[in-house]
């Protein structure tokens, strides 16, 4: 989609102008023509390569896209990929959006191409006209406004990580899920993997532009592009430090895990229960080194019950058929809004383990683990869930047969 077409001279806009027209104002020696496309066709990308005179390696990695930031140089013109991020809305958590930016810039043309789904440059080409002195520097000026702006458009997302790790760091200490803690550490890490692949081939290829040998429709411009060089260089610094700060957090995570394992091996030392009953390797829930029997956690419900009565530890656990992991199940059943228990699940491996009253109003602890099942996991959690199920039945005063009488 062609969303502007325009011809300027000695840092003046002429005019918008038809595509049909761009070959007249290209062959004027002082005059260069500025177009921006978003999502074009194969034929709209064809018809500005016959017009400019684009190398065809460039437009075949414009239309075919998917490529890593660069600066290419062919002949005497430039073909510049660049990595455009957008950070998702305050409150929203969501990996950044990468948008796939090519520029193509002659002597007397420069053309953009973006995703129609990403903020636009109307404010590059504003801001460009606004300033005729600089425009009169031609393509090269009109090359480093737009790559003055995706750069700048990082600190925002710079800004976004830090506050993460601020949040991060934050709950370090709090008694939240480990595995929260550590998945808030790694989408961190992950978000900071896409904003460094995005500036760190950038910033190896820039020099190209300033110093030195450099493109002639660069050469009244080294300076602006040196300016983009410095703000990658503090984005990359930024980058550096903030994965330091994660590292750190991480490793302190971890020790704070050890910690936790070890207050949990003393208190179950403290109950008589067996320290080799269970195996713990990294706290998250996540391991298949991790192991437990269900005596030891059998032994762990009895004590937390008797230890607290109906305690926050009982309620906390999901109610059947009421919420959490079990709002879905045992519904309609005599389980329903009476079992409270944790659910366990990993690649054919269930559990459920917590309380049911029964029919006469007892507390029963209970825990059923299954390993390597065969069938559907949903078989697996009906199997349990009956269990379940017999459990909140169960009568002890059910009428036993008198003396006598046959079984």
């Amino acid at each position: 989609m062609l969303i502007a077409c325009a011809a300027y001279q000695s840092g003046k806009k002429l005019a918008d102008i038809p595509i049909a027209d761009i070959s007249d104002y290209v062959s004027r020696p002082e005059c260069f023509v500025w177009v921006a496309l978003c999502d074009p066709t194969p034929e709209e990308l064809d018809q500005m390569a016959e017009e400019f005179g684009l190398h065809p390696l460039a437009v075949e990695d414009a239309r075919k896209g998917h490529q890593r930031p660069k600066i290419e140089e062919y002949e005497d013109s430039l073909f510049v990929v660049l990595h455009a991020l957008e950070a998702p809305p305050e409150g929203i958590e969501a990996d950044f959006a990468v948008h796939e930016v090519a520029i193509f810039a002659g002597r007397n043309y420069v053309l953009s191409v973006r995703p129609c789904s990403m903020r636009g440059f109307a404010d590059v080409r504003a801001r460009c006209e606004r300033e005729p002195d600089l425009l009169r520097n031609g393509s090269g000026f009109v090359l480093y406004a737009l790559m003055d702006a995706v750069v700048d458009r990082y600190f925002p997302v710079i800004d976004a990580l830090d506050s993460q790790l601020e949040a991060a760091e934050s709950r370090l200490f709090e008694h939240t899920s480990t595995r929260g803690r550590l998945a808030d550490l790694y989408s961190l890490k992950r978000r900071l993997m896409t904003l460094k692949h995005a500036v760190a081939p950038l910033m190896e290829s820039i020099g190209k532009l300033y110093g030195g040998r450099v493109p002639q429709l660069c050469v009244t411009t080294q300076e602006y592009f040196r300016d983009v060089s410095d703000h990658l260089s503090r984005i990359h610094g930024e980058i550096e430090s903030i994965r330091e700060m994660q590292a750190t957090a991480i490793s302190v995570n971890i020790a704070l895990i050890t910690l936790s394992e070890s207050e949990v091996t003393k208190r179950l030392a403290a109950w008589g229960i067996p320290v080799d009953s269970q195996r713990q390797v990294d706290g998250s829930g996540l391991s298949r080194r991790s192991t437990i029997s269900a005596e030891t956690v059998l032994a762990v419900l009895q004590r937390m019950y008797d230890a607290s009565g109906a305690s926050p530890f009982v309620s906390a656990l999901p109610l059947a058929g009421v919420d959490g992991t079990l709002s879905d199940r045992m519904k309609n059943t005599p389980a329903a809004g009476n079992v409270r228990a944790k659910t366990g699940t990993m690649s054919n491996i269930r559990s459920l383990a917590g309380y049911v009253k029964t029919r006469d109003g007892e507390t029963l602890a209970f825990v059923v683990m299954v390993n390597n099942f065969e069938g559907t996991g949903a078989a697996a959690n009906a199997a349990l869930d009956s269990i379940a199920v017999a459990l909140a039945s169960f009568s002890r005063n059910q009428a036993r047969p008198s003396a006598g009488s046959s079984k």
